[in-house]
């Protein structure tokens, strides 16, 4: 199956706009209102299977509104969900034929998505097989891979590595739903990486506080 829907080639330019941290943004006020949402699936080659057998996968999801960065309690400030060996919450299993109306019940389409995953383009060929809509309310599809290799260009490309050159605390990589979060995590560190304007204003200034803020959550068991 052809991927339809490419990872954006001018991802770092739409993460800085979106995160408002660039004085000449591309897009519009009203597109830069997003909500992050990050998927990783681990077991893909399962995925692609009879969706009948009963074969292990895991699917995770982290959602980060870009309207309560600065507001909520950094803690409480990405949502994560779905899979086993998960720092953040509860474990639920589903069927594997069950998984898309999962996914598209956690992802709120009535805003503008930014569609977020590292090394993404093996999960985006499994959500297209589970025929996940990668069209509606999504406004971009980044990959933190590409970006990182912009910014972290002597660095390896493992999101591991990229964690622990951004100095972010993780754990339990290689399950989904810690990968997803640690995703967004990774995301708003490299965003904070790029600011590199003179003029700082206010809302920046709480911006880059509140990024500080969420990546520097200590992981707890």
């Amino acid at each position: 199956m052809a991927l339809r829907y490419t990872i954006s080639n001018n991802g770092l330019q739409l993460l800085q706009d979106f995160l408002e941290l660039t004085p000449h943004p591309s897009i519009s006020d009203e597109l830069r209102d997003v909500i992050f949402v990050a998927i990783d699936i681990e077991n893909l080659g399962n995925i692609k299977q009879d969706s009948a057998q009963k074969l292990d996968s895991q699917v995770g999801i982290a959602i980060l509104d870009t309207r309560i960065l600065a507001s909520s309690q950094p803690e409480k400030t990405i949502l994560t969900s779905t899979t086993k060996n998960f720092l953040f919450g509860k474990t639920t299993t589903i069927r594997q034929q069950d998984i898309l109306t999962t996914l598209e019940s956690l992802v709120p389409r009535t805003r503008n998505i930014a569609l977020i995953g590292h090394e993404f383009k093996h999960d985006l060929h499994v959500l297209q097989i589970l025929k996940f809509d990668l069209q509606t309310s999504i406004f971009g599809i980044l990959d933190t891979q590409k970006i990182a290799s912009d910014l972290l260009p002597d660095n390896s490309s493992t999101l591991s590595d990229i964690l622990q050159a951004l100095q972010c605390p993780f754990d339990k990589l290689h399950t989904a739903s810690n990968d997803a979060h640690f995703t967004l995590r990774a995301l708003l560190l490299l965003a904070k990486k790029s600011y590199t304007h003179f003029l700082i204003n206010t809302r920046n200034q709480d911006t880059l506080a509140s990024i500080r803020a969420i990546a520097q959550v200590p992981v707890l068991e």
